[in-house]
């Protein structure tokens, strides 16, 4: 469990350092292609963003 553990620590600090490029706000609003389907929109028109 301990290399597990540190191997963890390793992944979730080099995120942490990419977050600038790799992570971004989200803008507000609906992608066309969600908000254009009928299958899709009525379950996410609400969402702002999910990571």
């Amino acid at each position: 469990m301990e290399t597990i553990s540190r191997y963890f620590k390793q992944v979730f600090f080099a995120i942490g350092e990419l977050r600038g490029e790799m992570i971004r706000r989200p803008s507000g609003q609906t992608p066309p292609k969600m908000r254009g389907s009928p299958r899709w929109y009525p379950y996410f028109k609400d969402c702002i963003g999910a990571i």
